[in-house]
């Protein structure tokens, strides 16, 4: 993990207890014997000679059994820690976060995950020799620094900051951080998020909705046609100069709803062809068409019409003026003129 090490006095120093501890039972056993052989005489040297190899064997296979039964326990035991460390890495790797592992008194970063390189540009033994002073654009100071770690300290701290790629480019970020202590050490954790998507995303809610107010004032209707001859969009304008609601026209097919029955054919033909290649004859112009309203009287519209590429499909955006009003006109100032 790149971590310091922790204090683990028991794990060192076990061996080294065991093993006084064992030489001591020696002494001690061999000092029995010697005054057993000398409180019974008639014990003779040959029975020293079988006497001794039994004790000290018993004393032996004793001491093996002491220092090797706990080596066994903490062999196992590091092999389950090193399980889980592989465990951790693989999980926080796979994680859609960057995350930082970071010495509170330095700043020094001393582990990052899969995500943290990608998301900055750098290599992870970059990382390692960097702090985080170098990432950020807000904490980019000492003081600075040890102002976030108090406040990380003291009730875990989240943060909406820029970070800085390996490119001298910044994105915004939302980090969230918190003290770990382990051992007599203490790391701070912190979770960085890219919000550059979120960002994006609300400016585009803010275009939308501007757009939206601006298609509820227009006096113009306007209609978009989705790729499969949908209507998508319908506003305030189009429902009054057509007479459908917006809930009566959504989702119908655009032509069969608002073009006469004689040009039908042709317009669905002209739909194939802009399906494939978002180009059609009406496109970029200004046309003077015939249209049909909910009550079924045909009437004649003004269409400005053009494509859009959304999602990988092609979708068409019209702008429909009713033009029954100045057809009218005209007719009544010839009738006039001719009267």
């Amino acid at each position: 993990m790149g971590l310091a090490s922790h204090d683990q006095p028991d794990v060192r120093t076990r061996p080294v207890v065991l093993f006084v501890k064992a030489v001591f039972i020696i002494f001690v056993c061999e000092a029995a014997i010697m005054v057993l052989l000398e409180k019974v005489p008639d014990i003779g040297g040959t029975w020293r000679i079988f006497l001794d190899p039994i004790i000290l064997a018993a004393v032996s296979a004793t001491m093996l059994y002491w220092i090797v039964s706990p080596l066994n326990e903490m062999l196992k035991t590091s092999e389950q820690a090193e399980r889980k460390l592989d465990l951790f890495r693989n999980l926080i790797d796979k994680s859609n976060d960057s995350i930082f592992i970071v010495e509170p008194e330095t700043a020094k970063i001393l582990d990052v995950n899969y995500k943290a390189c990608i998301t900055l540009g750098y290599g992870r033994p970059e990382l390692l020799n960097m702090t985080v002073l170098d990432i950020g654009e807000h904490i980019t100071d000492n003081p600075a620094w040890a102002e976030y770690v108090g406040k990380v300290r003291n009730y875990g701290y989240m943060l909406a900051d820029r970070a800085k790629r390996k490119d001298g480019t910044t994105f915004p970020v939302e980090v969230n951080a918190s003290i770990v202590k382990l051992g007599r050490m203490e790391y701070i954790v912190a979770v960085a998020r890219d919000t550059i998507e979120r960002e994006r995303t609300q400016i585009q809610l803010e275009e939308s909705e501007t757009i939206k107010k601006i298609a509820e004032c227009a006096k113009d209707a306007i209609i978009m046609m989705g790729p499969k001859g949908e209507i998508s969009f319908w506003n305030p304008a189009a429902e009054r100069i057509f007479g459908y609601s917006r809930n009566e026209a959504i989702g119908k097919n655009l032509h069969s709803l608002l073009a006469p029955g004689r040009f039908r054919d042709a317009y669905q033909k002209g739909l194939s062809y802009f399906q494939k290649t978002g180009q059609g004859n009406a496109l970029g112009k200004t046309l003077k068409l015939e249209a049909v309203r909910k009550n079924g009287k045909e009437f004649s519209i003004e269409l400005s019409v053009n494509s859009v590429h959304l999602g990988g499909k092609w979708h068409a955006v019209g702008i429909i003026r009713d033009m029954s009003e100045s057809k009218k006109a005209e007719a009544d100032l010839v009738h006039g003129i001719m009267a």
